[in-house]
């Protein structure tokens, strides 16, 4: 398992903030709480489907500026 009860994770594809509460059923795979508004929401997700980066917030492709 690449993840760790208690670690801050992301869909790949983009969605909220999710913390990693336990080992999944499955090989690699990990439950996960996060909120949507006032609703506490829980899942089961894979280690492939997920990243402790943000993907929302991590830049498309890198602007160079010349002088």
């Amino acid at each position: 398992m690449n993840f760790v009860k208690g670690d801050v994770v992301y869909l790949k594809s983009g969605g909220p903030a999710m913390t990693v509460r336990a080992e999944g059923y499955g090989i690699e795979e990990v439950v996960c709480d996060w909120f949507r508004e006032h609703e506490f929401l829980h899942g089961n997700f894979q280690d492939a489907q997920l990243t402790k980066e943000n993907p929302v917030s991590k830049p498309k492709h890198e602007v160079i500026q010349g002088k």
